[in-house]
């Protein structure tokens, strides 16, 4: 997962598609600040989600994607490493 000012995706394990987020939660952004503070702009996160499929939207930046995935449970959320998506 991307989550930063203009970008918001997620993209699954083994997946070459990309999903704009929706954070229902209200914690995405300050999980992804926190994990990424030190590192470069843009930089991935791994996480394991809940989401409601929303379907494609035609609108705005999330217009460019697969599919709005509405995330309703952050499960957990650290920085990528080697073994992640195996």
């Amino acid at each position: 997962m991307v989550f930063s000012h203009e970008v918001r995706t997620f993209q699954a394990c083994g997946s070459d598609k990309l999903y704009w987020i929706s954070d229902q939660t209200g914690k995405i952004k300050d999980v992804y600040s926190q994990l990424t503070k030190d590192q470069k702009s843009y930089t991935p996160i791994f996480v394991e989600i809940q989401a409601e499929d929303q379907g494609k939207s035609n609108d705005g930046f999330s217009a460019k994607y697969e599919s709005v995935y509405h995330v309703t449970n952050l499960l957990e959320a650290k920085l990528v490493t080697e073994n992640d998506c195996h």
